[in-house]
């Protein structure tokens, strides 16, 4: 009680009273100055020449019982509220006037807290929209690979049956015309023998002998007759398929950074406050969440490629946030010899008895199908065909494992599914085909059969945009990483072409061992998860971390000696982690470790070939068989001499 009437006393003495028009002695305002409590105070609350007498004992009040909140006096102290909490009642409303004004600021900072709370549901409500909107063109673009591939797979089957139909029509159509013939045959030589028999002499015999010839004749060529009976069965898919596919992608809740206190962190201590920030704040607080898309599946994990345990197929998208949506503990996309094939891939050393000989080669100059002019990129898809980037036509060729021609696409223009000199190319697990359109300054990603899907990049410095981007490859998670050559870096995208981060490398060497800035040009992940880079005019090879933030290795410098290189190019990864570069102008093959120390060299010198056909780009076909493509420079490209060069070699 007496802190609380010191604290009273304080406080009154601080206020400036302005009902009895007095000037406080204590204060020493004016008296015609305001007192802000004072100017909301009751007239017959404030009004001291106004004696209020108790109810009970007819004597003027002078307390104020807190807990009963009624006016006592005197006696009423002693008797009825004795073991109350009361205060003189100056003091009791002084207090209360400071209780009410401080009530007033709280409903002020209250009603300022609730606004900002509105103003940021309502920025939320418009994010989420959009991200709605984001999320919805994911799921679509996600689920358009596996009905793409649904489609090309049905058109293959009906276009297979609807060959199988013609080629037995066929078949038949000749049998029945043979036959035909046969019956016409034989109806003829009996019409002769029938006639034959109002012959004399000689002549009977020799319609005889020709009859009995030519009856025999018919009858071997009936006997010979054969056509198989064929039935043309349908084997149904594995139906349990579909319930993978169901399950395949998710939409999953991920909390995002949470908002900032929508009130002050100060809390109203008074009894009297209408509002009180600290439960507000708990009201208010919340956890605001951002949406990304997952998909988790592989077409590695269908039951025709039995799974590997040791390698992932999953793959994440990228945030609608633009920050990348990763678990506690995210899988490492790493690299593979042929993205999506279900058994391991291992280089082997060349079996041909002559060093630099070929077992095979395929690819001469020309325009017609099956022929290349200057191609450079080349990879191998997990069915064994070899695809090819034939640059200076324009078009992507396919061809099966014995380099026989199968399809192609692509023309010359700028709209999807048309290229201008198209470089690198690579597969990923899905079986898609990804290209590097390099003078267009995009990527461009097709089904297997060479439907368009999408294409992202355009020309700039900017993230996402290229200038002469030049290889390609992606990882388990689907990653895809370009070589942006002119812009002297590597960038990560998502499978659907989202931007994800990038890596510029150093300028020119401050110790001048260099010859100018990196110049990007194969590149490939490795088994570890590493991205390999070859530097096409510093001839060397760069390794950078799996989050594009160091580089950790480099090795090379000019020459054509052991550890040394000459303008390596294309660059390819077996599933025992060893690097296989295409070093062009030394006209061989190096493979290293995945330390990049030297293993072996393919010296590729062979008859047919001179110093200007050099190997631009090197895959392996399942069989762990080295293939290697050459680019011609462009004056033996036009000389009609080159015409009889082969320019795909398999080793």
């Amino acid at each position: 009680m007496t802190s609380f009437a010191n604290m009273t006393a304080s406080l009154a003495a601080s206020l400036p009273t302005t009902s009895s028009g007095a000037t406080s002695s204590a204060s020493g305002h004016a008296p015609d100055q305001e007192d802000p409590v004072a100017i909301a105070r009751p007239s017959s609350v404030t009004n001291e020449k106004e004696v209020m007498y108790c109810e009970l004992h007819g004597e003027p009040v002078k307390f104020y019982c807190e807990g009963c909140i009624i006016f006592i006096c005197q006696e009423c102290t002693l008797w009825v509220h004795k073991d109350h909490c009361f205060t003189p009642i100056k003091g009791a409303l002084d207090m209360c006037r400071i209780g009410v004004f401080r009530a007033i600021e709280d409903t002020k900072t209250g009603t300022k807290a609730i606004k900002t709370a509105i103003d940021r549901a309502v920025a939320m409500s418009k994010a989420y929209e959009k991200e709605t909107a984001e999320a919805n063109l994911k799921i679509r673009k996600a689920m358009r690979c596996y009905a793409q591939a649904i489609e090309d797979r049905e058109k293959y089957l009906l276009d297979k049956v609807e060959k199988m139909r013609q080629a037995k029509m066929t078949e038949l159509t000749d049998h029945m015309n043979t036959l035909r013939g046969i019956l016409a045959g034989l109806a003829h030589t009996n019409e002769t023998l029938v006639r034959s028999m109002d012959s004399e002499g000689i002549d009977l015999f020799l319609a005889k002998e020709k009859g009995r010839a030519q009856v025999d004749y018919f009858s071997c060529m009936f006997k010979n007759m054969y056509i198989a009976e064929e039935r043309i069965m349908f084997v149904p898919p594995n139906y349990d398929l579909v319930d993978q596919i169901k399950r395949q992608c998710d939409v999953q809740p991920t909390p995002a950074v949470s908002m900032h206190s929508l009130t002050s962190t100060s809390s109203i201590q008074s009894r009297q406050s209408l509002l009180s920030l600290q439960s507000l704040q708990s009201a208010q607080s919340f956890s605001p969440l951002s949406y990304h898309i997952s998909a988790s599946s592989s077409l590695r994990n269908i039951p025709d490629y039995p799974s590997n345990p040791t390698r992932s197929t999953n793959y994440y998208d990228h945030s609608i946030s633009s920050s990348i949506a990763m678990d506690a503990n995210p899988a490492r996309g790493i690299g593979q010899a042929i993205p999506g094939y279900w058994m391991s891939v291992s280089v082997r050393p060349t079996r041909s008895p002559v060093p630099g000989v070929p077992m095979f080669s395929f690819g001469k100059e020309g325009q017609d199908e099956g022929q290349v002019s200057r191609p450079w990129g080349l990879c191998v898809d997990r069915e064994g065909n070899i695809i090819v980037a034939d640059r200076r036509n324009n078009r992507i060729q396919i061809f099966n494992n014995r380099g026989e021609f199968k399809t192609m696409f692509g023309a010359k223009g700028t709209g999807p599914g048309e290229f201008d000199l198209p470089a690198g190319i690579t597969t990923d697990t899905y079986g898609r085909i990804i290209v590097i359109d390099k003078d267009n300054h995009r990527v461009q990603i097709f089904t297997s059969a060479g439907n368009f899907i999408l294409k992202f990049g355009s020309f700039g410095k900017e993230c996402g945009q290229f200038q002469y981007p030049w290889d390609v490859a992606v990882n388990t998670l689907g990653n895809i990483v370009v070589t942006d050559t002119r812009n002297h870096r590597i960038q990560l995208f998502t499978s659907d072409g989202t931007y994800i981060t990038k890596f510029v490398f150093e300028a020119a060497n401050p110790a001048k061992l260099l010859k100018g800035p990196t110049t990007p040009r194969g590149v490939c992940f490795t088994t570890n998860g590493n991205i390999i880079v070859s530097d096409f005019e510093n001839h060397r090879l760069l390794m950078v971390d799996p989050t594009l933030s160091k580089v950790i290795h480099c090795m090379g410098r000019e020459g054509s000696g052991i550890g040394e290189l000459n303008r390596p190019s294309g660059i390819v990864t077996d599933d025992d982690g060893r690097i296989i570069v295409a070093d062009s102008k030394n006209h061989r093959v190096l493979v290293f470790t995945s330390e990049l120390r030297i293993l072996w060299a393919v010296d590729l010198k062979s008859p047919g070939l001179d110093d200007k056909d050099r190997p631009s780009d090197v895959a392996l076909t399942p069989e762990g068989y080295l293939v290697v493509l050459f680019e011609t420079l462009p004056d033996t490209a036009r000389d009609v001499t080159s015409h009889g060069k082969q320019y795909i070699k398999v080793y």
